[in-house]
């Protein structure tokens, strides 16, 4: 059994290695693990519909001061934090916390630039077929996405690749609704940061091609709109009613849609 894309192919011994991780973890029994098999098609998943974008990714300064730094590591209890010099388009090491904590614990008072390990990058248009093969060979636990310019779009782990193969997995079988919110027959609550398709997927739509590029609602309402999103924002869309509920940052955090017409929503275009 094998995933091939144009230049990687997930082998069987990969592939097992994949499942021995979901074992580990207690997210699988031994007798579900097969069904990680029919969920490997990832020649069509990028790892920027995965990856934590920049926004959320908690990172460090090589030049933190000792307080900021055990500030950030006992607040986050993140095992590996991306640090950066002078700018986070620049990441220049992960550091591991657990040795930080093991040389204050042995009375020094160390510094980034000391105790950083390497940095993977991973370029925004591989799929999850590459990613999975260069996390197995090189034993990764985290790398950085970059995009075409080689800035930073986000941090990609092997969490966020296993939880993407499980989630597909149930998937097959219930609807998960973390992130949606009825309100009534007509109209619902979503956040921002919920997959376009799974949108699609809620009001039975046919997605085309033309219809955005963009991963999130959010993005997909920032498109449409051609600005930056504001609080009341509202377009239509193939019979939907979008309404901007809340922004952070520039970001949407949850957004209002409407169902106007049930035969345009279901229309064959």
């Amino acid at each position: 059994f094998s995933v091939k894309g144009e230049d990687s192919t997930v082998t069987e011994d990969e592939l097992k290695y994949i499942v021995e991780e979901i074992e580990e973890q207690g997210i699988l029994e031994k007798q579900e693990s097969e069904m990680v098999r029919s969920v490997l098609d990832s020649d069509e998943t990028t790892v920027v519909e995965v990856l934590t974008p920049r926004v959320d990714v908690v990172m460090l300064s090589i030049d933190e001061d000792h307080d900021k730094i055990m500030e950030v590591i006992k607040a986050q209890r993140f095992s590996r934090i991306p640090v950066y010099e002078d700018t986070i388009d620049n990441i220049v090491g992960i550091l591991h916390t657990w040795d930080y904590l093991d040389a204050v614990a042995s009375g020094k008072t160390p510094k980034l630039k000391d105790l950083i390990g390497p940095v993977q990058f991973i370029f925004q248009t591989q799929n999850l077929s590459s990613v999975l093969t260069e996390f197995r060979r090189r034993r990764l636990h985290m790398a950085v996405v970059t995009d075409e310019y080689g800035g930073t779009l986000g941090i990609v782990t092997m969490e966020d690749l296993l939880e993407e193969i499980v989630g597909e997995i149930w998937d097959e079988d219930e609807e998960i609704e973390s992130n949606i919110q009825k309100i009534s027959d007509h109209k619902w609550r979503v956040d921002g940061d919920m997959e376009l398709d799974d949108m699609y997927d809620l009001f039975g739509m046919k997605r085309n091609e033309e219809d955005s590029d963009f991963v999130t609602v959010g993005g997909f309402i920032s498109e449409k709109l051609d600005s930056v999103p504001r609080k009341g924002d509202n377009f239509e869309f193939r019979g939907l009613s979008f309404t901007v509920d809340s922004v952070t940052n520039q970001r949407i955090d949850t957004v209002t849609i409407k169902l106007l017409s049930k035969e345009q929503n279901n229309e064959e275009e």
